[in-house]
C-alpha cells in the first residue's frame, strides 16, 4: 500500500510525505516514495496519525450484544481509534469470570483493540466483586464511583495496586449536585436553567486524590469539568505520579 500526499504531524511542524507500508508495517516515510503496489491512497489534505486510544467507551444503550460490539468497533474505526477500554457499567453486569470470557471471546474478534473494565461493586449493594478474578481473565482495570462506601474505593485502590492496574474513578457526589443541569455559572443563570453545584465533583476529586496518593494506587479520575479539578489534579501530582485526569472532548471544544 502506498499512501500519497499526505500530512504528517512531527517535531518540526507540519510535512508533506509518502507512506510505503509492505506487509502491514510502515517500510518507508519520505517526501516521495515509489512502490510496485495496486493499492495507492492520495492523502492530500488529510492527516495521518497512530490510531488513537480511548479509554471512556460505552456500548448503545449500555447494553451488551453482538450487534453493540461491531457497532462500537465501526464508528471507533470512523473515528480514527484502534484501542478502546469499555467502561463496565453496562448490563448485563460484568460479574463473573465466565461472563468475561464469553465477551472477551465476542470482542478479540472485532476489528480494533477492544478492552474491559471490570466493576468494582454490586451496583445497588455495597458488595465487592471478586476483582482479582476478573483481573487475572482479562479485565484491563477496575472502574469505581466515588461516592459509594469509601471503604469499598479503598479496597479498589489495594487490589489496583497489588495488580498492578489502572482504578477508573467517576468522581461525582450526586447529594451534591443542586438536581442541576449544566455546571453551575452565568451561561446556566441565562437559560434559565439548574446549575450543578461544581464541589459536587472538586470535593471527590480531592478525596480520591489523597486517597491515591495514601495508597499509591495508579488512578485515572474519569470525564472532569472544572477548572478547580484539574487544579487539585496538578498539585496532588507533584506528589503522585501515578495520578491522572481525563476530560471529554467535548469539553475540549465548548464550554459555557
Amino acid at each position: 500500500m502506498l499512501i500519497k500526499n499526505a500530512t504528517l504531524p512531527t517535531k518540526e511542524g507540519l510535512k508533506t510525505v509518502d507512506i510505503a507500508i509492505e506487509e502491514g508495517r510502515i517500510s518507508k516515510i519520505a517526501p516521495a516514495c515509489s512502490l510496485n503496489e495496486e493499492q495507492c491512497i492520495d492523502a492530500t489534505g488529510l492527516f495521518v496519525l497512530p490510531g488513537l486510544i480511548d479509554l471512556n467507551v460505552r456500548f448503545s444503550n449500555s447494553t451488551l450484544n453482538q450487534g453493540h460490539i461491531d457497532k462500537l468497533a465501526s464508528r471507533c474505526l470512523r473515528g480514527g481509534v484502534t484501542t478502546a477500554v469499555v467502561m463496565s457499567d453496562f448490563t448485563p453486569r460484568l460479574e463473573s469470570a465466565t461472563l468475561l470470557e464469553l465477551v472477551k471471546f465476542k470482542i478479540d474478534q472485532a476489528d480494533i483493540d477492544i478492552q474491559l473494565s471490570a466493576p468494582l461493586a454490586d451496583e445497588k449493594e455495597d458488595q465487592l466483586h471478586n476483582i482479582a478474578t476478573l483481573l487475572n481473565n482479562g479485565a484491563c482495570s477496575i472502574l469505581a464511583n466515588s461516592n459509594r462506601n469509601a471503604n469499598l474505593l479503598r479496597r479498589g485502590m489495594q487490589y489496583a495496586t497489588m495488580k498492578d492496574k489502572p482504578l477508573f474513578v467517576q468522581c461525582y457526589e450526586p447529594n451534591l449536585d443542586d438536581n442541576g443541569l449544566m455546571n453551575e455559572g452565568v451561561i446556566a443563570s441565562k437559560l434559565g436553567l439548574s446549575g450543578i453545584a461544581k464541589v459536587s465533583e472538586t470535593t471527590e476529586v480531592a478525596k480520591v486524590s489523597e486517597m491515591a496518593l495514601f495508597y499509591k494506587a495508579k488512578v485515572v479520575l474519569k470525564t472532569l469539568s472544572t477548572r478547580r479539578s484539574l487544579e487539585i489534579v496538578q498539585s496532588q501530582k507533584k506528589h503522585h505520579s501515578s495520578l491522572y485526569s481525563e476530560v471529554s472532548i467535548h469539553h475540549l471544544c465548548k464550554n459555557d
